[in-house]
């Protein structure tokens, strides 16, 4: 998903900072999404 994010931005051309800030914010977005999930999953188990 990332992948097609960065291409979609590129066409031939360098990452602005810009650019850069906002495929950081998406990346730590996608990672506390994951950790969140993995939380529900264990509560919702019964593991907490």
């Amino acid at each position: 998903m990332l992948e097609k994010y960065v291409k979609s931005i590129l066409k031939g051309k360098k990452l602005s900072d810009s650019n850069i800030r906002h495929y950081c914010k998406i990346v730590t977005a996608i990672e506390k999404t994951i950790k969140l999930q993995v939380d529900i999953d264990k509560i919702v188990d019964g593991k907490i």
